[in-house]
């Protein structure tokens, strides 16, 4: 059993400040704290820690308190064999039984035995369907944390594109007054602008809808005050084989279908349980009381304690735990067999991760050089613009290209950290989903 829930909440300090600006960590911490799907998980595994107990189990008695007091009102006539006889109109009976009783079944198959591992396995089974919600809460919160990152890094991408875009606008509105542009020149810079600012409109909606998503997680309204601080940082990733091995031992998906097949196979003992008899003991304390006004007692009265054994042993019960035995056994084979798959769907899906994370370590690369490339040539250009070397058109161009540049070039960093992501969440080590 991983020990995930406890270490969550001593990994990340809550740490959120109240103004709403928040780190990956604090963040992480206070949805962690009140997302509204693993607040439902908690309240399921509690539910399940409540069922585990040994009174559900089978190894507790049962104790009961009975009583009842009867009123009779009958025409009777009794004949006896000595030829006496007894009639009445409207004869009264009246009669009080009360008593306490513990019954205690203490061999019933031995099926309080695997009635308790069972309800151990449904526990960690639980546990372990919370572990994973958190691991995949964590993942989606990360991937948004660093996804607001970068958007508002290319916020200011767009910012300083449409200052340029607004200077050029200036000098082509200066140039045409002076008569050293043309009006085109003049309703293309005008274009350009117009442009330039939807696309800086355009991802300031983003970033707003992306903040509302995130304020989802903190149980929080959507128009919440929300800031995020920090860059994005990259791991040293595991070798293939090394995270293969990981994601065997700790893929919250590969232990539920273990503990499923602990469970089916707990239950086939369950089973097994009513082919043998069951034996147990009762103790009581009963009180009797009776008055008659015809018949052989007028009246009689009793009370004491009793103890006693009882068996019980149901012979034929309609084929009916043959049946479950062999659907049991078909359960059985489902659960290995989903075991199975889910080996399969780790090592697939763990390959396609490395996969991914080898190309957006090459095109991340590639991305660094050509920022470092089309920074260059648009010093080399603005200055050529300023002394009329090249045209406005030319400029824009160059200047699209490295906004384009900066753009690829962000994307490439969140692609990277989302793959790395992908891993941790693969691989079931979910510290490094926020390193």
């Amino acid at each position: 059993m991983r020990f995930l829930l406890i270490v969550c909440i001593g990994f990340f300090a809550f740490t959120a400040q109240a103004q709403g600006k928040y780190t990956i960590d604090s963040y992480i911490a206070e949805m962690l704290q009140k997302d509204f799907g693993i607040t439902m998980m908690r309240n399921e595994v509690k539910i399940a820690e409540n069922n585990n107990n040994i009174g559900a189990a089978g190894y507790l008695p049962t104790v009961g308190i009975y009583a009842d007091q009867n009123w009779t009102d009958n025409n009777t006539r009794q004949e006896f064999f000595s030829g006496q006889t007894n009639q009445a109109k409207s004869a009264k009976n009246n009669s009080a039984n009360a008593g306490i009783r513990l019954d205690w079944t203490f061999f019933d198959g031995f099926k309080m035995f695997a009635t308790d591992k069972k309800l151990n396995a449904l526990q960690d089974i639980s546990t372990l369907n919370l572990t994973a919600e958190m691991e995949m809460k964590i993942y989606q919160a990360s991937v948004m944390f660093y996804t607001l990152v970068q958007q508002k890094k290319l916020n200011t991408t767009y910012e300083q594109a449409l200052e340029l875009s607004k200077a050029r606008y200036d000098l082509m509105k200066t140039k045409l007054d002076f008569g050293a542009a043309t009006e085109i020149q003049m309703i293309q810079a005008r274009l350009d602008l117009t442009a330039d600012s939807a696309v800086l409109l355009s991802n300031l909606r983003d970033i707003e809808n992306l903040k509302a998503d995130m304020n989802r997680f903190l149980a929080k309204n959507s128009d919440a005050p929300l800031d995020v601080q920090g860059d994005i940082s990259f791991v040293q990733s595991a070798s293939y084989e090394s995270s293969l091995e990981a994601s065997k031992a700790q893929s919250s998906n590969l232990l539920i279908a273990k503990a499923n097949i602990a469970v089916r196979d707990l239950e086939r003992k369950e089973y097994q349980s009513y082919y043998y008899p069951q034996v147990g003991l009762y103790g009581q304390y009963a009180f009797a009381s009776s008055k008659n006004q015809i018949g052989i007692l007028n009246s009689s009265r009793a009370y004491g304690t009793g103890v006693g054994l009882t068996l019980q042993w149901n012979i034929l019960n309609k084929m009916s735990t043959y049946t479950s035995l062999k659907n049991n056994k078909l359960q059985v084979e489902n659960a290995e067999l989903q075991l199975q798959n889910e080996t399969f769907v780790v090592e697939s899906e763990l390959r396609k991760t490395y996969n991914e994370l080898e190309w957006a370590r090459r095109n991340l690369n590639l991305e660094e050089q050509n920022i470092q490339e089309s920074e260059l040539t648009f010093r080399i250009a603005q200055n050529a613009f300023e002394s009329g070397a090249i045209t406005n058109l030319e400029l824009r161009e160059v200047q699209f290209s490295i906004v384009q540049a900066q753009s690829r070039y962000l994307q490439a960093q969140l692609t990277f950290k989302t793959a790395e992501l992908n891993l941790a969440l693969t691989t079931g080590d979910f510290k490094k989903l926020v390193n």
